[in-house]
């Protein structure tokens, strides 16, 4: 009892340190008339890569969860791929990947959304490698621009030395709206992988991409 007592206290103080950063937020950013689609990859059948029995899919939701409230605290409509564990593909969908993926892809190509970012982490054989990793849109200099934006941000959290890159992914390749692809941290890097796992770095990881959509923001004005 203990125990889940603490756990409670624990959770609540999280919610309130998040609501809070939300608040604060609300009166130097303005995110009122866009509409953001924040996609927590993965999920459901699928949890993305997996490192000491740790899932991706739950880190990316919960980062996911996080920059939702601070959008919103900025006045942004939010909405979510996903808010549970669970993909998008049918029910007995013979190829759950790509119909969750084109379902994703569908949503973030609503004629009524600003911009779009998916929240990933990323896995390599160099355990090595740490870090944030950003993706954008090929031949899409706003893409790019947004790209830049949030890796600056994310490397005073990561401290990451990896550049913005285009590169094979589906939902860039697919999406006619203006989004990005953000790797976090790298599952295979024990020092990233015990980061991932506390609330508070998420919290600090969400923030950075809040405020590298900011900046972003800021540069079209």
């Amino acid at each position: 009892m203990l125990i889940a007592s603490l756990s409670a206290v624990l959770a609540a103080i999280v919610v309130i340190r998040a609501l809070s950063r939300a608040v604060t937020v609300m009166g130097s950013v303005n995110f009122n008339g866009m509409t953001i689609v924040v996609d927590a990859g993965h999920g459901g059948k699928d949890p993305g890569a997996r490192s000491a029995a740790i899932d991706e899919d739950e880190i990316n939701l919960k980062t996911a969860q996080k920059l939702k409230v601070l959008l919103e605290g900025a006045g942004a409509e939010v909405i979510m791929i996903r808010e549970s564990d669970v993909d998008l593909a049918p029910e007995g969908a013979s190829h759950v990947k790509r119909e969750d993926l084109k379902k994703r892809v569908e949503i973030m190509n609503q004629p009524q959304v600003t911009l779009f970012i998916s929240i990933h982490c990323n896995i390599s054989l160099d355990s090595r490698v740490q870090g944030s990793d950003v993706y954008y849109q090929k031949d899409n200099p706003a893409s790019y621009q947004l790209a830049q934006a949030v890796q600056g941000r994310l490397k005073a959290v990561t401290h990451s030395r990896l550049k913005p890159k285009t590169g094979d992914i589906y939902i860039l390749k697919q999406t006619q709206t203006l989004g990005i692809l953000a790797e976090i941290g790298f599952l295979s890097n024990q020092e990233d992988l015990a980061r991932l796992q506390k609330e508070e770095y998420l919290e600090e990881i969400a923030y950075a991409l809040f405020q590298g959509i900011d900046d972003f923001m800021k540069i079209l004005q």
